[in-house]
């Protein structure tokens, strides 16, 4: 099978843009100033915190909207996401309890409801 732990950027933009599509360019989403990735090409930041200025080359023009992609828990040198502020509905995946590389994790100023599912280190 494919394993989305040794997969290149390519990959991990396709999660993306499935997720929010047209956000991200999906054959190099590296380029955005909303994703951070490392050396080997694999994100491991994903930052979009909505701020109503413009002040910022990281501001987003409009809220994410949607639910959490479960896709989202493949990213498995993800180290940062946040979604701060933004329209984000439905339930947190209990898969993100298993980002074993996830240090912050920022959901505040959504919609979201139920419990987070943290594993023990």
């Amino acid at each position: 099978g494919f394993d989305m732990s040794d997969s290149k950027c390519i990959s991990h933009c396709a999660i993306l843009n499935d997720w929010q599509s047209g956000l991200f360019d999906i054959n190099d989403c590296c380029d955005s100033p909303h994703i951070e990735c490392n050396s080997q090409g694999l994100v491991i930041s994903v930052d979009l915190t909505f701020t109503d200025t413009l002040l910022s080359q990281r501001a987003l023009e409009v809220k994410v909207s949607g639910v959490l992609s479960i896709q989202l828990a493949k990213l498995s040198s993800m180290q940062k996401l946040s979604v701060k502020n933004n329209d984000i509905t439905g339930t947190i995946p209990s898969e993100y309890g298993g980002m074993k590389s996830l240090k912050s994790l920022d959901l505040s100023m959504n919609k979201l409801k139920g419990i987070f599912f943290v594993v023990g280190s």
